[in-house]
């Protein structure tokens, strides 16, 4: 009869011990999903960042090519015109991938 009742006990433990393994099993498995997610969340806000980054020095060094010019002697009247109605576009564009907050709508792509 002893034997019986350590038997039945020590299944019982083990079946506890098996509940409780599952549910930490369980908890730790929840825990890593919602980490995958916000690792998913960050990598999408960094490559946006990296996008208007690369936006901004794209206009950026298109308006230094542009204004290269003017050190130009044989620079086209109409050219010397547009210039500073271009710069005006291009820091329109500056503001509005700046402005963006959070949403990659193409700019980069226009540059």
């Amino acid at each position: 009869m002893i034997i019986i009742n350590a038997i039945i006990m020590g299944l019982f433990v083990i079946l506890c011990l098996c509940m409780i393994s599952e549910g930490i099993n369980h908890s730790l498995e929840k825990e890593l999903n919602k980490q995958k997610d916000l690792n998913k969340q960050l990598i999408g806000l960094f490559q946006n960042e990296k996008s208007k980054t690369d936006t901004l020095y794209k206009i950026i060094f298109h308006i230094r090519d542009e204004l290269s010019l003017l050190k130009l002697k044989d620079c086209p009247e109409e050219e010397f015109k547009n210039i500073p109605f271009e710069i005006i576009d291009w820091i329109d564009l500056l503001n509005k991938a700046n402005s963006n907050d959070g949403e990659n709508d193409g700019i980069y792509k226009q540059v």
